[in-house]
């Protein structure tokens, strides 16, 4: 049975006017798309995770902060004084 049939049935089994259609085929055919609902669905949310972890890795890489710069040792510190009174 093609795929456009089954589906079809599956109309049919809704509309209550129409040929009745046994309950194992509506299930069959239930069963298939949920599966593959839940499947690409499951892909759909890593593919969202994903694109927001990548967004807010860009925005840390933009507001990164400038490196620090080291400051010039000065000449007055303490372990200075102490080298000058150890001589």
């Amino acid at each position: 049975m093609s795929t456009f049939h089954r589906y079809t049935s599956l109309v049919y089994f809704l509309n209550p006017t129409a040929s009745a259609v046994p309950p194992q085929e509506f299930f069959e055919l239930w069963t298939s798309f949920a599966t593959d609902f839940k499947v690409y669905w499951k892909k759909e949310q890593q593919h969202i995770a994903k694109e927001i972890y990548e967004k807010t890795k860009r925005k840390l890489m933009e507001e990164k902060v400038t490196p620090l710069v080291k400051k010039p040792v000065s000449l007055s510190g303490l372990k200075l004084r102490l080298a000058a009174a150890r001589k």
